[in-house]
């Protein structure tokens, strides 16, 4: 695909009426709606409670994650799972889609928890929508950007810090 060219999106590969998380992760290994199939060995899906409280949204697969087909299992995964418990009722699936793109790093897009009213979403190629549920969120940078900045101490602390955000934000 030329850098021109922009990507159908993940909806044009979500057979109608695929509305569970079996039938999305079918769906899932024939995805082309962005790049992220081209160099990868298996579908990287999310993992975890479907119910959860709490969903980590990641960066593209590293080597490890694309090996194993698991999400945060890699060095970045490693590092998620070393600041301190972010509390009860915290319980993790890793990762998911978001409805938006957040630029962790841009100014008044980090570190805020904010509530996002029930909207009406598509979910399939056909063109069918759905209430999504309100939701919070919460853009922090990602673990792997942790172990690649100048500063890894700030940078952590600051991801703590987000986390810590998210676990108030559960009470």
């Amino acid at each position: 695909m030329a850098e021109t060219e922009t990507a159908p999106g993940a909806q044009e590969f979500i057979p109608p009426g695929a509305d569970t998380i079996d039938a999305l992760r079918a769906a899932a290994g024939g995805c082309r709606g962005c790049e992220l199939y081209r160099d990868a060995t298996q579908t990287v899906f999310g993992r975890g409670d479907e119910h959860a409280r709490v969903v980590f949204v990641g960066e593209q697969p590293g080597d490890i994650e694309d090996q194993k087909g698991l999400p945060f299992v890699g060095p970045a995964g490693r590092l998620l799972r070393s600041p301190p418990d972010p509390g009860p009722g915290a319980r993790h699936r890793l990762p998911a889609l978001a409805g938006r793109r957040v630029r962790p790093a841009a100014p008044g897009d980090r570190g805020g928890a904010r509530r996002d009213s029930r909207q009406r979403v598509p979910v399939d190629r056909a063109g069918d929508v759905a209430d999504a549920p309100a939701a919070r969120l919460l853009a922090t940078i990602h673990p792997s950007a942790v172990l690649r900045a100048d500063n890894q101490d700030v940078a952590y602390e600051g991801l703590v810090a987000d986390l810590k955000v998210a676990a108030e934000a559960l009470r």
